[in-house]
């Protein structure tokens, strides 16, 4: 029974340190969107992200994390955009792209909210941050 105590505190212990060490990434994750959403709550964020992607960005921009194809708009209407599969794309160019209205986003202005355009930007900055090609406006 000793050997089985003495096994299982420093098992507890480097889980606990394992666990302390995420912290900063959450953080350093939060921080890099505006600071009114650092206030909400990361998970129904990133979730209502994702519903809000999958409705108004994966029609024409397929992502895997959306389960979206991204092939434009039903009978042609609109042609599809760049896939962002393996694109890593920041909040401010996914902002920039929709406020600014490029390549037919202006469709989006009149659809969504502030709220919903900060959750959308913030669902596909997370769903691509492990993507190795940073994304520029340039992009689409």
């Amino acid at each position: 029974m000793r050997m089985r105590s003495a096994l299982l505190l420093p098992m507890v212990l480097a889980l606990l340190v394992l666990g302390l060490m995420a912290v900063p990434v959450v953080s350093a994750h939060v921080a890099a969107t505006p600071k009114n959403a650092a206030t909400q709550n990361p998970i129904q964020k990133y979730n209502a992200g994702l519903v809000l992607y999958r409705k108004y960005c994966g029609k024409c921009h397929a992502l895997a994390a959306a389960l979206s194809a991204g092939f434009g708009g039903k009978f042609n209407d609109t042609e599809g955009g760049p896939s962002f599969n393996n694109l890593k794309i920041p909040y401010d160019v996914s902002l920039e792209a929709i406020e600014n209205i490029i390549a037919g986003h202006d469709v989006l202005n009149n659809k969504m909210t502030q709220t919903q355009i900060d959750q959308v930007c913030y669902f596909t900055q997370a769903a691509t941050a492990n993507h190795k090609i940073l994304a520029h406006q340039w992009d689409g």
